[in-house]
């Protein structure tokens, strides 16, 4: 009986064995299984399913906390079996521990069994359950941040005699086989709802730790459970997060700063290269107001010519382009003007930065946006006389006596612009003649080259032109005969070239045509400008005309000065300039004039002035000539074929200042009605066939008179008067040549045997 039971007792302790070997495998295997559903996020799906495959013959479940170190622990139990003792029991609590090992016992909740059977009398027996504590339970992250317990037998615990299931999981449970009775249980629903109430940390089952010498064999231990760890890595991941969101917008706010930057920096640029011009060039000013802002920039560039846009948008140091951008400065106001005005403004900023306005002798208040632009600087006068010339009033000022207060209209519009002597440099741009409202434009003598563009047709209303002294080149545009109202225009001393235009001929209103010293411009004089009722100024001279005086000029009898002098006229006099009872000024020297000096001139009482010296004139001199009582100036007939005698009748000439009739072929003696020339500074007789002695009586023009030519008459003899011979050192205001210190004024003659005084010895 002894031997016998010892048999049994080693068989049970081979059992044993072989049992814990069996848990080992299937705990290895069931650690892989679930590494492998945790992988693939699916580890409550195959557990459930697993478990509700199997027929549950657990009854009830208790959940117990650990009130001393706040660890969940499990305590799962086996319902004792009543009436069964002794090795009936023990192997049926192995049997029942093979069926919770192989996975056919693994519940959260008492499930009905297959089949829907009711549960047996072994699932619903009560007993006495005895805990066992479970190792620390493992902690699984699974599909985000909440952490779910997963099922895990985490190895085995041997006891006196028989070994202990461990596995942490919802509904985990532990099988003892430490004491001689292992018991195996669900939670009631009770305790479990009981548990579930006190802490819900994720819905997860919790397990009692297990004693570290209950496991001697170092079998694998869950992970802590750190709810404040926890905490922390969720406050560090979101502090991570939102330093990630911080600097992803301060990013994207960089990205649109320098977008912003790069869009909006070359604004005034980008406004105009966006601009699509479409005004022509013809376009006058309206009185519309202006556009709202959005459409303000284009709606300015419309009122400009092509041309203009062009050159704002495509070259932005011209004085469109800087011109457009000064416009623009005063933008709060600009919206409210009208076209006419935003017109005015922007032509004359592009005028100012044409001509070099920074450098002007006067530019005060000009470009100021707080002055309006008609009280910017003007020369006081408009076109003053020692401007246009030195001798003779400006046609500008009686015309325009006294000047007006302001260069503006009433309601603003520019109708004078004076910048004469201002030094003005550069060229006259086209923007220029978008102030169509214009009377009178004078820029004389300042540094403006380059041509006259077409453009200036479009000032219709201008009234004076006055451009000399501004070196322009070209041609003189046949737009100008499209100003109907032109009253004056003077080209004087440039580098015109080409013909003068045939519509200048046809401005009736004219008053004033001044073109002189322009050796390249050609041209006749028509027919037509018998004509010119109006006009009193024909000012031509050193220039390249050709041909004919026209008799018709005779009709023109409002002409008050006629300068025609130091070209290739070829004709006559005509004797038709008898009829011009205004002409004061007669300049037709340094011609090819042929004939007689018609005895007409006579009857030009006007006159002041009368100049035919180097013409190829013949014939003798008339005395019609001294009717020309109001003659102060000159009267200068020398390099002629002239002959006859100087006639008597000059000597009513009394306010004369100079008597030229040298070089011509006149005889006879000199006339003491000469003495009556009291204004005279200047006469000369010199290189003539004047015979006879010196009047005595010149010594009377002593004080007055600073240059005496005798030379050049072998025939002249006797004493010159000694009073004479102190003209050297004299030389008076009104001569209007002022050639007190040329080299040949003073006195000058002959030394010979038959002429003497002075220093001069005389002989015989």
């Amino acid at each position: 009986m002894k031997c016998h039971t010892e048999t049994n007792q080693k068989d049970k302790d081979d059992e044993g064995d072989l049992l814990e070997s069996v848990l080992i495998q299937r705990n290895n295997e069931a650690v892989s299984a679930i590494a492998s559903a945790c992988a693939n996020n699916t580890i409550g799906e195959q557990l459930l399913g697993q478990h509700q495959s199997k027929p549950s013959d657990l009854s009830s479940v208790t959940t117990n906390r650990n009130t001393n170190n706040s660890i969940p622990t499990t305590g799962i139990t086996t319902p004792a079996r009543s009436g069964m003792e002794g090795e009936d029991s023990h192997n049926d609590d192995e049997a029942f521990l093979m069926e919770i090992v192989s996975g056919r016992i693994l519940s959260t909740t008492p499930q009905p069994l297959s089949g829907g059977k009711e549960p047996g009398p072994h699932q619903q027996a009560e007993s006495t359950n005895k805990q066992v504590v479970l190792p620390n339970r493992m902690q699984v992250e699974v599909g985000g941040d909440e952490e779910q317990a997963i099922p895990q037998p985490v190895g085995l615990i041997r006891g006196a005699d028989r070994p202990t299931a461990v596995i942490s999981h919802p509904g985990a449970f532990a099988i003892d086989t430490a004491g001689t009775r292992g018991t195996v249980g669900l939670p009631s629903p009770d305790e479990s709802t009981s548990s579930s109430s006190e802490e819900d940390i994720g819905g997860l089952a919790v397990a009692n730790p297990v004693e570290e010498e209950a496991h001697p064999n170092n079998l694998p231990q869950a992970q802590d459970y750190n709810a404040e760890s926890q905490d922390q890595n969720r406050e560090e991941k979101m502090r991570q997060f939102k330093t990630k969101v911080l600097l992803g917008v301060i990013v994207l706010l960089l990205a649109i700063i320098i977008i912003l930057v790069a869009i909006l920096t070359p604004r005034k640029q980008q406004a105009k290269t966006d601009l699509v011009p479409t005004a022509t060039s013809s376009q006058s000013p309206s009185s519309t107001p202006s556009q709202a802002p959005s459409t303000f920039t284009n709606h300015i560039l419309s009122l400009f010519p092509f041309e203009t846009a062009v050159a704002i948008s495509e070259y932005p140091q011209s004085p469109q382009s800087r011109a457009f951008e000064w416009l623009l400065e005063d933008s709060h106001k600009l919206p409210f003007y009208e076209d006419s005005r935003i017109i005015q403004k922007f032509a004359l900023a592009t005028f100012y930065y044409a001509t070099n306005g920074d450098h002007w002798y006067t530019n005060t208040n000009w470009l100021n946006h707080s002055t309006h632009e008609c009280e910017w600087f003007l020369q006081p006068e408009f076109g003053r006389k020692s401007i246009i010339s030195q001798h003779y009033d400006s046609y500008l000022t009686g015309y325009l006596e006294p000047p007006p207060d302001s260069p503006c209209s009433n309601n603003g519009l520019y109708q004078h612009l004076w910048l004469d002597m201002n030094n003005l440099v550069g060229s006259l741009p086209e923007e220029l003649y978008l102030l169509t409202s214009l009377e009178t434009l004078t820029l004389a003598f300042n540094d403006l080259r380059e041509t006259i563009s077409t453009s200036i047709g479009q000032l219709t209303d201008l009234e004076g032109l006055i451009l000399g002294r501004l070196q322009l080149s070209g041609t003189i545009p046949s737009e100008i005969g499209l100003m109907k109202r032109l009253y004056a225009i003077s080209l004087l001393d440039s580098l015109l070239e080409g013909f003068i235009p045939s519509e200048i001929w046809t401005l009736t209103t004219l008053d004033t045509i001044n073109l002189q010293n322009n050796p390249l411009l050609k041209g006749t004089i028509p027919t037509e400008v018998g004509l010119m009722s109006a006009l009193r100024w024909l000012i031509l001279d050193n220039c390249s005309i050709y041909g004919s005086i026209p008799t018709e000029l005779g009709k023109a009898d409002a002409l008050d000065v006629l300068y025609l002098a130091s070209n290739q006229l070829s004709s006559t006099i005509p004797s038709e300039l008898g009829n011009l009872p205004n002409l004061s000024c007669i300049q037709l020297f340094g011609n090819s004039l042929q004939g007689t000096l018609p005895t007409e001139l006579g009857m030009v009482t006007s006159t002041t002035m009368l100049t035919l010296n180097g013409n190829q004139l013949t014939g003798p001199l008339p005395s019609e000539l001294g009717l020309l009582t109001k003659m102060f100036i000159a009267l200068e007939l020398g390099n002629q074929f002239l002959s006859g005698t100087i006639p008597t009748e000059l000597g009513r000439l009394t306010n004369v200042l100079e008597l030229d009739l040298s070089v011509t072929k006149v005889s006879g003696q000199i006339p003491s009605e000469l003495a009556q020339l009291t204004s005279l500074g200047r006469l000369s007789l010199a290189n003539n066939a004047i015979s006879g002695t010196v009047p005595q009586e010149l010594a009377e023009l002593q004080p007055s008179l600073y240059a005496l030519k005798l030379e050049g008459n072998p025939l002249l003899s006797g004493t010159i008067p000694p009073i004479l011979c102190q003209i050297n050192a004299t030389c008076i205001g009104n001569a209007w040549k002022t050639s007190c210190e040329e080299a040949y004024d003073g006195l000058s003659f002959d030394c010979t045997g038959i002429l003497c005084g002075c220093d001069c010895p005389c002989y015989g």
